[in-house]
């Protein structure tokens, strides 16, 4: 026992590690057990969290592309592949559905608008650049054949009476020739026949104008446009080229307008007589807007002080097919509310007067051919009495139908999806015009 506790004075250090060994081996069981038990748990609380947040519910949803239209939605459900792959796919038919009406939209709104001249927009080749500019002023003036009125009036198949002049000097002469021939003391009802034969020549003339046009009008309808009816001295500049197309092409709409009208079954040109637009008095279209004045930068809302103003706030409508091209409205510049704007970048407003002589009865189908034409509005109608006798004396014979004149003031839209591309540098500056980027609307849909 003695050599037992002298060992272990001895070596007492190793004693005690061995003692410390031993004794470590419970006590680090028991803290090593706590300690397990305080991660498990807190594992476990992170694990529930998780778990918690991908049972979150959501709500899936595909945008509606137009105002107040009920948007396809599923509300309150986990999401799953399945769904989000559904949703995905509705969303990406939507877009496919949307991008097929703005194309046909832009179809229909640039028709058959082409440029006057190939290859002077939106800038031409530099070393023809001066010769095509040269060229667009020869069109517009008639140097190179029809003039840019002439074009117009050939859409609606338009002419004029005989000079009431000519024709009373003419008749005149064949009056005085069948009078010699009843000799000094003519017979009181062979005058009468004469007179009578002579009102019917006069008559039949004006009868047979009025079956070869469809409407009266002359270039000297068309006022307010930049276009020149003489060649400019000096080679005109792209941007102001860009100003005579951007005028013809609204121009062009308006005589598509009227040519819509006496346009009877099966697409034939109605007579003066059976059309309901019997005349042309006056196309006077507001400057495109590149001046900057108030008037001009908003399209002409003014409108020459015609009908009731409305005062009423702005509201959003739809612009050009998605949410992303919403255009700021104005009610109290028309009953349509479109202008144009810096933040509008859909469409440019284009403002005309356009003064007719009309079918009274058939002022509803005029109205009508303005807005089936294209995208056009007529703003406010004012309606005036004719004297149709002295329409008559001036060699315009409308037929039987009771007229009116007709001056209707017409919004005109042109979508800049296919204008703004062809449109100058210095035009798109000036109207704040911001070419379209690659659309990227058809992306996946998933929960919203």
């Amino acid at each position: 026992m003695n050599r037992v506790i002298a060992w272990v004075k001895a070596n007492l250090v190793t004693v005690l590690m061995l003692v410390l060994m031993l004794t470590a081996l419970p006590v680090g069981y028991v803290f090593s057990s706590s300690w397990n038990g305080k991660i498990r748990a807190k594992r476990e609380s992170q694990a529930k969290a998780a778990l918690s947040q991908l049972a979150t519910k959501v709500t899936y949803v595909v945008p509606a592309v137009v105002p107040d239209a009920e948007a396809p939605t599923l509300p309150g459900v986990v999401p799953n592949d399945a769904i989000t792959d559904a949703f995905k796919r509705l969303k990406e038919e939507q877009a496919r559905e949307v991008s097929a009406v703005v194309e046909e939209a832009t179809a229909f709104n640039r028709d058959e608008h082409v440029p006057l001249v190939s290859g002077l927009f939106p800038a031409p080749d530099p070393a023809s650049d001066q010769l095509l500019r040269l060229e667009m002023a020869k069109t517009v003036t008639g140097e190179n054949g029809p003039d840019a009125f002439a074009r117009l009036l050939s859409i609606v198949n338009a002419g004029m009476p005989e000079d009431p002049t000519l024709l009373a000097q003419r008749l005149q002469d064949a009056r005085e020739r069948e009078m010699e021939k009843l000799g000094p003391k003519p017979d009181p009802d062979m005058v009468k026949q004469i007179e009578r034969r002579l009102f019917l020549q006069r008559l039949g003339s004006y009868q047979s104008l009025a079956q070869k046009f469809s409407v009266y009008a002359d270039k000297s309808v068309f006022t307010g446009s930049s276009i020149p009816d003489e060649m400019p001295p000096n080679p005109p500049s792209i941007e102001e080229c860009f100003q005579w197309q951007f005028d013809q092409w609204a121009l062009e709409e308006i005589m598509r307008a009227v040519r819509l009208a006496n346009t009877g079954t099966g697409g034939r040109p109605l007579g003066i007589t059976l059309a309901p637009i019997k005349r042309i008095i006056e196309v006077s279209l507001v400057p495109m807007p590149l001046s900057g004045s108030a008037q001009e930068a908003s399209g002409g809302e003014e409108r020459r002080g015609r009908g009731r103003q409305r005062r009423q706030p702005a509201q959003t409508v739809q612009g050009g097919g998605s949410p992303k091209d919403l255009v700021q409205v104005d009610e109290s510049v028309s009953i349509t509310g479109r202008k144009n704007s810096p933040n509008n970048q859909v469409y440019d407003v284009r403002r005309a007067t356009v003064v007719l002589i009309v079918a009274s009865r058939r002022l509803p189908e005029v109205i009508d051919a303005f807005s089936r034409a294209n995208f056009m509005s007529v703003l406010d109608v004012d309606l005036t009495q004719v004297d149709e006798y002295e329409h008559l004396g001036e060699g315009f014979y409308y037929g039987t139908e009771d007229v009116v004149e007709a001056s209707l003031e017409i919004e005109i839209v042109l979508l800049r999806r296919w204008t703004a591309p062809l449109m100058p540098e210095g035009v798109r500056t000036k109207l704040g015009v911001v070419l379209p980027e690659p659309d990227t609307d058809a992306e996946g849909a998933g929960p919203g």
